[in-house]
C-alpha cells in the first residue's frame, strides 16, 4: 500500500465518521406541534444546546428552574428545533408541543445575554 492510497483511506474514514456525526446532530425536528391552546402562537422551540430561553416577539425569557439539557438537545426533544406553542399569560411564557413537553419561562433581567451555542 502507497503512502497515497493509505491517506485516501485514512480520508474517507474520517469523511465518513463526519457524516455520520453530522448527521446525529440534524435530525429532523419533532414535528408534532400538537392541538393549539387557546391563545398561543406557533414556535419552533431552539433546542440543540438545551432548552433555556425562548424568545416571543422580541422578549427573552429564562426557563424557570434553569437550563433543561447537558448542552445538547434533551431526550426526546427535535433537533436543533421542538415545534409547539407558546402561550404569554401577564409576565410568564409557556411552551407545549404534541409530545407532551411543557415548559414555563419568566421575563429574563434587562441587559441579559443569552448563552452561546454553536
Amino acid at each position: 500500500m502507497t503512502a497515497r492510497t493509505s491517506a485516501r483511506r485514512r480520508a474517507a474514514t474520517a469523511a465518513a465518521v463526519l457524516a455520520i456525526l453530522l448527521s446525529a446532530c440534524a435530525e429532523d425536528p419533532a414535528e408534532d406541534r400538537g392541538p393549539q391552546p387557546d391563545g398561543a402562537v406557533e414556535h419552533d422551540l431552539f433546542a440543540h444546546c438545551g432548552v433555556s430561553a425562548v424568545d416571543v416577539g422580541g422578549d427573552l425569557y429564562l426557563r424557570v428552574g434553569g437550563k433543561l439539557g447537558d448542552g445538547s438537545s434533551p431526550p426526546g426533544w427535535g433537533d436543533p428545533f421542538q415545534k409547539g406553542w407558546v402561550v404569554v399569560e401577564g409576565a410568564v411564557a409557556t411552551f407545549t408541543d404534541g409530545v407532551g413537553h411543557r415548559e414555563t419561562f419568566t421575563p429574563a433581567p434587562a441587559g441579559f445575554e443569552p448563552e452561546r451555542c454553536l
